[in-house]
């Protein structure tokens, strides 16, 4: 009867959070003019410095000296600090939480207001939700209680024995009255919580097994919360049941958030922040829940390496209307000294003119090392003069690359030199038209069902983008149906959204080509030309007398990479083959064209994404921009005479455009959390910005101070750069 009465309740239930998820997807970037931005618009042009509470100058003990920091702050142009509050210890008193043993009378969220505000920097308190502290301090009447019999488990990290929290104890009630001092007590301008996270710091499976999370499950469902000390030996039956925890314990979490909300804003109209970890979250369950997501203000990635992951994440977040805070420096175990120079300034340079609000989480060694403070000082000077050429902006729409990371069962390859899936495929797509400066934003696959986010974009690209719903597959439809352009390359849309493989492409419709199983003899010829992973002698080649793909590439061997073997449909228009090195012969197709609707279809077989990522061959990339050239309804917006290593990114209010342009020539072969000690000029930089129809041109200025020329010719705006140095900013104003 139990299992009964839960299972129809429950499926009630899950039938309306899916209602709820599918309209509560965030508005459209353009849905209200930026004159009208909210109160919260700082939030996208902030630049944080962090204290934090489990590091120099608040561990293993107290440092701090709030008035030099906000005079450092003042000097570096940082505009937003987020204090801790909390650590491995609390440090404001008056609360249910103990403090760090040697924070005394001191109140230092106190301290950081009365220096910061005079001289209008923004506080934001960092508050610990959930996860592990001290384990010394954790009350064990709030503890995640691992096992049964009450284990508390114990674990080294950031220099403590931490235990967690669980949601479901008195913990709740001390947080939330935590919440209330702080927004009753100090002037704050926003409440940063890490994080929001299901089942933070809990063992698998995932379950707590303390008083709160047994009896509240009970009386939720009537079920026991089963144990195995193996969690590997847990029946089918026993792992439903948990299911159910787990979906009972998020509905549990989500209350709290909201309850939190209501709090804060019962006293203050503040915005709230929390740390999301990576773009993959926004939309994804695992990390939190998508409510919560929706219903914040703001959210923070851990996204301190490499350049390309900085600018694809921040430009997803910013594709769907949402204020991102990246970290923009490395955790590294040396707080006390500076050493990321210029590295740290191009990341700085990169996550602003992506939109991105950047966050150094080692910042208080500035304090006593002016030296250090140059780098930063330069990058955040640049966005604090040219401020109202930034709030307001938001990136121009163009072309977007779709986000992936989930391949269908045997679909990814791993070979002796070169890979290819999902991840490596959308990467690289997303990297060669970064390099190759086309306006670009990352997309995510969950966002290919919504018609209006689409027709903000003038090319959908899709890499290798293999499962497909139908309901996605109408939206693209009337995507291009309407003019859109489409690019698809590899086995895009060969599965069905389970990851079963289909006999044909569900784009079949739109694409141009159809897949084809060759005969012997042929598959004798691609076995004897796979090698390492990747393609052995075999080319992609033009077809004579085409006209997608420009020169050098349409007179010469291009390099292949793997590719899905695919014949013509009536109407595609075959514009390049793939072909043997000794071979004259074509033997597949290697890009095909056709026209659908009102809009442009491009089929390239090739895994180009993937193969660009692991080799930065230039022709792969120039193959890109051909193609993405060609679907566009309009053309490329702008194109810019410069080396890969200059990205590009273009924003507009109004009738003002600013395209940003970031030098990192000096780190092509970058890895994750690497130093960069010397970054080279940009010489001799070519901008054609095509004026938009019935738009005359203003005046053209620069963020940075710097000799420029410009003309306009036949509705194309020129300017000439003689040189970039780490960074500027066109600024066109438009009549």
């Amino acid at each position: 009867m139990h299992d009964s009465r839960f299972s129809s309740h429950w499926i009630r239930r899950m039938a309306a959070l899916a209602i709820f998820g599918a309209v509560i997807s965030p508005g459209p970037l353009d849905s209200a003019p930026p004159e009208a931005a909210s109160d919260f618009e700082w939030l996208r042009h902030a630049r944080v410095f962090i204290v934090d509470g489990y590091t120099y100058p608040l561990s293993p003990r107290i440092e701090f000296d709030a008035e030099k920091l906000a005079q450092t702050m003042v000097s570096m142009h940082a505009n937003v600090l987020r204090m801790a509050t909390s650590g491995n210890y609390w440090f404001i008193p008056g609360t249910q939480f103990e403090t760090a043993p040697d924070l005394g009378q001191r109140d230092l969220l106190a301290e950081a207001v009365a220096a910061c505000k005079p001289r209008g920097i923004r506080v934001v308190p960092y508050v610990r939700t959930g996860g592990s502290v001290a384990a010394e301090i954790v009350k064990p009447e709030w503890a995640y209680r691992a096992t049964p019999d009450g284990e508390i488990p114990v674990r080294w990290d950031l220099g403590a024995r931490r235990s967690a929290f669980c949601w479901n104890t008195g913990y709740r009630a001390a947080f939330l009255d935590l919440i209330e001092k702080l927004v009753t007590r100090y002037d704050i301008d926003g409440i940063y919580f890490d994080a929001w996270k299901l089942f933070y710091r809990f063992r698998s499976p995932h379950v707590c097994y303390c008083d709160g999370c047994r009896k509240g499950f009970r009386r939720a469902t009537g079920l026991e919360l089963p144990y195995r000390p193996d969690p590997t030996q847990y029946t089918g039956a026993q792992r439903q049941v948990i299911d159910l925890y787990h979906d009972w314990y998020r509905e549990e979490m989500v209350e709290i958030f909201r309850q939190t909300k209501r709090t804060i804003r019962a006293h203050r109209n503040i915005p709230l922040i929390f740390n999301l970890n990576h773009a993959r979250f926004i939309r994804g369950t695992t990390f939190t829940d998508p409510r919560i997501v929706e219903e914040s203000d703001a959210f923070l990635y851990e996204m301190s390496r490499t350049m390309l992951e900085r600018v694809e994440g921040t430009s997803l977040a910013i594709s769907h209307g949402l204020a991102v805070w990246p970290y923009s420096d490395a955790y590294h175990g040396y707080p006390r000294i500076g050493f990321y120079r210029y590295g740290r300034r191009q990341h700085l340079y990169a996550t602003m003119a992506f939109g991105g609000s950047p966050t150094l989480y080692h910042t208080y060694f500035f304090v006593d090392h002016p030296e250090a403070r140059a780098p930063v000082q330069e990058a955040f000077g640049v966005f604090a003069r040219n401020e109202k050429r930034v709030a307001g902006f938001r990136p121009r729409p163009f072309c977007a690359v779709v986000w992936n990371d989930l391949d269908p069962p045997g679909h990814a390859r791993q070979g002796h030199l070169w890979n290819y899936n999902a991840r490596l495929n959308s990467s690289g797509a997303f990297a060669a038209c970064l390099d190759r400066h086309i306006q670009v934003t990352s997309l995510l696959k969950e966002d290919l069902g919504s018609a209006e986010r689409l027709s903000r974009y003038e090319v959908l690209y899709l890499p290798d983008i293999c499962m497909l719903s139908d309901r996605q597959v109408e939206t693209i439809r009337q995507f291009v149906w309407q003019g859109g352009g489409l690019v698809m390359t590899y086995a895009t849309s060969l599965y069905d959204a389970s990851g079963r493989r289909r006999q044909d492409f569900s784009l079949a419709e739109l694409a141009p080509v159809r897949p084809v199983e060759p005969n012997a003899a042929t598959r004798e010829k691609m076995a004897a030309t796979t090698v390492f992973g990747g393609t052995w002698d075999v080319y992609f080649r033009a077809r004579p007398g085409q006209s997608v793909l420009s020169p050098p590439l349409a007179d010469r061997l291009m390099p292949a990479t793997p590719y899905q073997p695919v014949a013509p449909r009536p109407g595609g228009r075959v514009v390049a083959d793939v072909v043997l090195g000794w071979e004259s012969e074509a033997l597949f197709p290697a890009l095909v064209v056709s026209r659908y609707g009102k809009g442009k279809v491009a089929y390239v077989s090739g895994a180009l994404g993937a193969m660009y990522r692991q080799t930065h061959l230039r022709e792969l990339a120039d193959l890109i921009a051909d193609v993405v050239r060609w679907v566009s309804p309009r053309g490329l917006p702008y194109e810019i005479d410069a080396p890969t290593g200059l990205m590009a990114n273009m924003t507009a209010r109004g009738g003002t455009r600013v395209l940003h342009l970031v030098n990192w020539t000096g780190s092509r072969t970058e890895r994750p959390m690497q130093n960069a000690y010397y970054v080279p000029p940009v010489r001799d930089v070519h901008i054609r910005y095509r004026l938009p129809h019935g738009k005359s041109l203003g005046a053209v200025r620069l963020f940075v101070p710097a000799p420029s020329r410009h003309h306009v010719e036949k509705g194309i705006l020129h300017i000439e750069l003689p040189e970039v140095d780490a960074y500027q900013g066109v600024v066109i104003e438009l009549d």
